[in-house]
This record gives C-alpha cells, structure tokens and sequence, in this order.
C-alpha cells in the first residue's frame, strides 16, 4: 500500500507539471521518492522498486532547471 501512495503521488505530480504548476509536481515526485527510496532500502530484493526509483528521479530531473 506504501508504494501505491509514491505512485499516486507521481500521478498527481504528473498532472501538476502539465499544468504548469512545477513547484507543486517536483512536491510529489519528492514525496513519492522519498517513500520508494525508503521502501528500496527495507526490500533490496525487490525489482520493482529501482525502476520505480529511477522513473522518480527522471520526472525530478526533467522539472529542475
């Protein structure tokens, strides 16, 4: 259930960019980072979770001037 929540916060980020409100996104992608990255931590065998990281920290990257 904890990763559903990064998703959504991705989701939701994602709909913020398109509409321009970039602050607001790069807050969602960093809060859904945040959880995954710690998620990754507790479950280093799953291999969900790095793709899950890296697609976070593209969607950061490509918000952050």
């Amino acid at each position: 259930w904890q990763r559903d929540i990064a998703v959504s916060f991705g989701r939701v980020a994602m709909i913020e960019a398109q509409q321009g409100a970039t602050e607001r996104a790069l807050d969602g992608f960093r809060r859904g980072r945040d959880i995954i990255a710690r998620l990754a931590r507790q479950s280093p065998d799953n291999p969900t979770l790095p793709k899950d990281l890296a697609q976070f920290d593209a969607d950061i990257k490509r918000l952050t001037p």
